[in-house]
């Protein structure tokens, strides 16, 4: 049966400030997401809720795009922590090296382990065009993959409340080729999900299915100069 059904919309803005680079060309980001989404109440499906949350971390990209690493700035549980990172390192498009074509194609890979054992989520991308997006000359990159995220139990909870994501990803992005920056990005997650949790002393299975679309559009970019480093 179904247990919960709703939909809701977000809005969110997103500041990144490359800080350093390192001297293996790894880029130092310093990043703070804000967000406002609208839901319904989970106790009265008829009154909507607004909720207002954000965050602050900091990530390391090497030039290819590929994430190597995340550190948390602000106080963030172990379980959404481990969440996120899963999703950024899967998420994130890493570029080759080689120079590409209109036709030519490449994909990404990301060995995941499961407690069933490690499985392999992929992404494949196409250049498919070259357009002037939002002011800026850009490669046109389609993809479509998966994602396998695993939802680790907290050590708090006595429910043992986890599972995996199974996500099938698709979009459009559009790289600025002279900055190597994304200026607009156009994607859609369908996620089939598993949770499980411990209930009345038995494991008890639950599935989730959702569906997103989002487009990611850039505002503004500008150089800032440097203080006290």
């Amino acid at each position: 049966k179904i247990l919960q059904s709703y939909s809701g919309v977000s809005s969110a803005q997103v500041l990144q400030v490359c800080r350093r680079v390192l001297p293996d060309s790894t880029a130092e980001v310093g990043e703070e997401d804000n967000w406002t989404s609208t839901m319904p109440n989970e106790k009265d499906s008829t009154q909507i809720d607004t909720v207002h949350e954000g965050r602050k971390l900091v990530v390391y990209i090497k030039p290819n795009g590929k994430i190597v690493d995340l550190q948390f700035a602000s106080k963030i549980d172990s379980v959404t922590a481990g969440f996120i990172e899963q999703f950024y390192q899967q998420e994130a498009p890493v570029f080759p090296s080689r120079e590409v074509k209109v036709g030519d194609t490449w994909s990404q890979s990301t060995d995941v382990k499961l407690d069933s054992g490690t499985v392999t989520a992929a992404t494949n991308f196409a250049l498919t065009a070259f357009a002037h997006e939002q002011g800026y000359d850009c490669a046109v990159i389609t993809y479509t993959g998966n994602l396998i995220i695993p939802v680790r139990p907290s050590p708090d909870d006595s429910t043992k409340r986890g599972g995996v994501d199974r996500v099938q990803s698709s979009g459009t992005m559009y790289l600025a080729t002279r900055e190597g920056q994304i200026v607009l990005q156009k994607e859609r997650l369908v996620n089939n999900g598993i949770r499980h949790r411990i209930k009345e002393g038995k494991l008890v299975d639950l599935t989730i299915s959702t569906e997103t679309e989002t487009t990611y559009t850039l505002k503004e970019r500008k150089v800032v100069t440097p203080t006290g480093r």
